[in-house]
């Protein structure tokens, strides 16, 4: 798997190894991890941050190729997006992952919640959440759509999108407790 840049005039002008690149054509760039030289890492990394005036989901001169399918990388120039460096590597972050958003959270299955799951959760619902309640709330949540996969996922990383909506994570909850499913 590798990141492709080219420039305006559509020359290639690095190509980059990715091990990770997760992405929400909703929101933009989710993740993204290059593992490259330094130089090649941070001339991706800038060209996707750069400025740039639009203020909707805008493709960049970065193309994702991973087995046989190639992608467009798209941002959102409105958006924050973290670095983390280390030498050989670079990870470029959506604002969504932090845990003062919760958009987004790492990790965990279709079975096993995320562990990020009850601190977003509880962020985002006025009511207490207890931690017993996460395997039952999680399938619930992904039943119900309010935890779905992010749209486009390569690489180990696993992504999930929170729906951030706090009257349907209260109804959801509401209605565990009524049926027992949920309690102290």
């Amino acid at each position: 798997m590798y990141v492709k840049l080219h420039d305006k005039a559509d020359r290639l002008r690095f190509t980059v190894p990715c091990a990770a690149y997760v992405a929400d054509h909703e929101d933009g760039l989710l993740l993204l991890e290059l593992v490259g030289a330094d130089s090649e890492n941070r001339a991706v990394w800038s060209h996707l941050v750069k400025a740039r005036s639009e203020r909707s989901l805008v493709a960049t001169g970065a193309h994702l190729h991973a087995g046989g399918a190639a992608e467009v990388i798209c941002v959102v120039p409105t958006t924050k997006y973290h670095k983390v460096e280390q030498t050989g590597r670079v990870i470029l972050l959506h604002d969504g992952l932090t845990r003062f958003r919760y958009q987004y959270l790492l990790g965990g299955d279709e079975e096993e919640p995320s562990p990020w799951f009850l601190p977003a959760l509880q962020l985002h619902l006025a009511i207490p959440v207890l931690p017993h309640w996460a395997s039952v709330v999680w399938t619930e949540a992904r039943s119900s759509r309010l935890v779905q996969p992010a749209d486009a996922s390569f690489g180990p990383a696993v992504v999930w999108k929170l729906n951030t909506h706090p009257v349907s994570w209260e109804h959801l909850v509401q209605r565990l407790v009524k049926e027992r499913r949920v309690g102290v």
